[in-house]
């Protein structure tokens, strides 16, 4: 079966000027058989994002920060450089994690952030 991944993308703005992307709806073959749905917990300490049986190489990811005032960060493995900032009550656009990301982690800005997320395996 292909196509079982169904996405869409949209980034507006209006100030002073106007535009709007909006990709419509998308598909993607989904190659592996997992997913996860979850929400997690993360202080100012790095730690592992919870993978479940979602193996993070290729695994599409999508993520709502829930916190009202910390961002929610995220690096490739512990040590690296961040990649992703989601700002407090804001969401990320689906990322698709490079199958060289083995070990993703998480770590809020300045306190306790709360998220909830989703991985499907590409």
């Amino acid at each position: 079966m292909a196509n079982e991944i169904t996405y869409r993308v949209m980034l507006a703005f209006d100030k002073d000027d106007s535009d709007l992307f909006d990709s419509g709806e998308l598909t993607a073959t989904m190659v592996g058989t997992k997913s996860l749905r979850g929400r997690q917990t993360c202080g100012t300490v790095e730690e592992a994002l919870v993978l479940g049986e979602v193996p993070a190489g290729s695994a599409h990811f999508v993520c709502r920060n829930l916190d009202a005032t910390n961002k929610l960060l995220l690096a490739p493995a512990a040590g690296a450089a961040y990649m992703i900032e989601v700002p407090p009550g804001q969401a990320s656009g689906k990322i698709c994690f490079l199958s060289t990301v083995t070990a993703p982690v998480v770590k809020a800005s300045a306190a306790t952030v709360d998220f909830i997320y989703l991985l499907v395996s590409a």
